[in-house]
């Protein structure tokens, strides 16, 4: 394969994936189950998808995803993550990686979050890598800002607002670090029944709705149905979850390139 060819290959998928994605911010397989309608969830994915919510992490937690994007092993997403709970405060690691040697996106952040009332608020700074073999490599620092209010025992509303300094204007750089706002609720009318749904808007791009449903069927075991507008894609995902040991699979269809496979594992340390 040559270098044209596969540098033309990159040029049209990596591109696609952004978009596919329903987003660059929401991680994990619990959340692609739910269409990633994840801003106002406070879990141990918050750490990637709302700093807001890790404050109501409890317990050392660590975390784990991995995501098969359309059968391309090129397309590989891995990522990891820290939980570390204070007094009334949590501080968050992760790392990220996609792609392979040809081109590869990786990241490091750090956030923190801490709760005052019914308000979760978070900060995370994180440092993104791009790199094209044979094309040289680029850094970016990028900011994010979130927030939670717990309304009731069954509403919650979440905000993030992603890049809001403006950081990054080069092309590479472009679509990752668009200024993006997103906004949410979340609503449990029953205990083993919760719905969510986000509005997501970025400059210069269409906005982003986004719906999603989580159900326990049995003890331990969730079932979850999610649809995101832009592109419409239908999210699948079940989900098996015990007092320390969280394992989640999704499972999303693309109109165009075809179905992804994700799944994430969290162990709650020293668990109550």
């Amino acid at each position: 394969m040559s270098t044209r060819l596969l540098l033309t290959g990159y040029i049209v998928l990596v591109p696609l994936c952004v978009f596919s994605q329903s987003g660059t911010f929401s991680l994990g397989a619990k959340a692609s189950g739910q269409g990633y309608a994840t801003v106002a969830l406070t879990d141990e994915w918050s750490v990637f998808n709302n700093p807001g919510g890790i404050s109501e992490i409890k317990d050392v937690t660590s975390l784990f995803s991995y995501k098969n994007r359309f059968n391309l092993s090129a397309l590989k997403e891995v990522s990891a993550g820290l939980i570390l709970p204070l007094k009334s405060s949590s501080i968050g690691l992760t790392t990220y990686s996609f792609g392979d040697i040809h081109f590869r996106k990786q990241a490091a952040g750090l956030a923190y979050s801490s709760k005052v009332g019914i308000m979760n608020f978070g900060v995370k700074l994180s440092y993104f890598h791009f790199s094209i073999a044979d094309h040289g490599s680029k850094g970016l620092v990028l900011f994010e800002i979130g927030g939670i209010a717990r309304i009731s025992k069954k509403i919650q509303f979440g905000m993030h607002i992603f890049n809001p300094n403006l950081a990054g204007t080069d092309v590479l750089e472009n679509e990752e670090s668009k200024p993006t706002l997103r906004v949410g609720s979340s609503y449990i009318p029953h205990k083993s029944l919760r719905l969510s749904m986000e509005v997501q808007k970025s400059l210069t791009i269409k906005t982003n709705y986004k719906i999603g449903m989580e159900y326990e069927v049995f003890p331990n075991f969730l079932a979850r149905i999610g649809i995101t507008s832009r592109p419409t894609q239908i999210h699948y995902g079940v989900g098996y979850h015990t007092k320390r040991l969280n394992v989640d699979y999704a499972l999303s269809s693309h109109l165009v390139l075809g179905i992804s496979h994700q799944i994430g594992v969290s162990y709650h340390f020293f668990k109550k």
